[in-house]
């Protein structure tokens, strides 16, 4: 038997662009020597590149396609079934949360109909009886040593993208809220692109109270991590399948504060800790901003034996989410 050839459909170039689906289309790449296609959009290069792919498929065979884009995934599998000897995997990063009844129609009908679809999710909550799990990763770098007390910790920080489902303009307006309270820590704020979010808070009066850092390395953010008191990830919708930047402050024993988004990991990963990783809030609309500048006020003057506690803690839980433990489950599934 021939040996199986893998090759990936990506949504945004992992080579120029830095977030979680990125973080694990590359690593893919890396360990399982993959081509990788990348389709963004809906341009004439993404349509290239698609092209070049089922070209590739249909010369080669024994072909395992691994699919990585939610908007993409459903045309492309059909297109690709018409070529024998090709298995589709498609890893569900996340689940829409405005075409969530549509695609969970579509993932039963197809994954049932076919037996050369089979569909994987990332995020555990996410399980039913089709799918099969893989454990979350991160690539862990190293970290310096780092001390688990408050020393030098005196700022948050949010990492992302500017995405509708990251609840950016939420999350100024309730640090806008803490500093008008008293607060006194400041924000770094991470982002690829901050021009449109620099408006929103100049609008809102605090574009000088945060340190901004547009273009950063994955060791440039982690120095950024190990002096911050607690990453916040307000995303609320199930989009954020997963928040691989979790892990990434957890490496460096920086707590998390997070919402409980439904169909989502994000709060999974709180929940199976064995100690207190951060805080996880429910999503109540009208409580939310609330309850998030409580969080603020409580991590500012949180006494150093509870955050040691706390930060020990997460730099224990995250060590179950090695990369080798997802390549090597990736390839049990795969059967490579």
């Amino acid at each position: 038997m021939s040996r199986k050839r893998i090759v990936q459909l990506a949504k945004n170039d992992h080579h120029v662009n830095f977030g979680g689906i990125e973080t694990i289309t590359k690593s893919i790449e890396k360990h399982l020597k993959t081509r990788t296609f990348f389709c963004p959009d809906s341009s004439l290069l993404s349509l290239k590149n698609f092209l070049r792919l089922f070209s590739y498929i249909i010369k080669e065979k024994n072909v395992v396609v691994i699919i990585h884009s939610p908007s993409i995934w459903l045309p492309a599998a059909l297109l690709f079934l018409l070529v024998s000897k090709v298995e589709i995997f498609v890893l569900r990063h996340c689940v829409l949360s405005g075409m969530k009844s549509f695609f969970t129609f579509a993932e039963t009908l197809f994954v049932k109909s076919s037996k050369r679809i089979k569909l994987i999710t990332t995020s555990p909550c996410q399980n039913n009886e089709e799918s099969e799990h893989i454990s979350l990763f991160s690539n862990l770098p190293e970290v310096p040593i780092f001390n688990a007390s408050l020393d030098n910790r005196n700022h948050f920080i949010f990492i992302g993208r500017d995405s509708h489902y990251k609840n950016i303009h939420f999350l100024l307006s309730v640090y806008k809220k803490y500093i008008e309270n008293g607060g006194k820590l400041k924000l770094i704020f991470c982002t690829p692109n901050a021009k449109q979010i620099k408006k929103f808070a100049q609008k809102i009066g605090i574009l000088d109270l945060i340190i901004w850092r547009e273009s950063l390395s994955g060791e440039e953010i982690n120095k950024e991590l190990l002096k911050s008191r607690a990453l916040l990830l307000p995303s609320e919708l199930s989009e954020e399948g997963f928040g691989i930047v979790q892990l990434d402050a957890l490496n460096c024993g920086t707590p998390v504060v997070a919402n409980n988004i439904p169909n989502s990991g994000v709060g999974w990963l709180h929940k199976s800790s064995n100690g207190v990783i951060g805080i996880l809030n429910d999503i109540e609309k009208k409580k939310m901003s609330q309850k998030w500048i409580e969080c603020l006020v409580y991590l500012e003057n949180i006494d150093d034996k509870t955050f040691e506690e706390m930060s020990r803690s997460s730099t224990k839980h995250v060590k179950n989410f090695t990369e080798q433990n997802f390549i090597d489950r990736l390839e049990e599934i795969l059967e490579v």
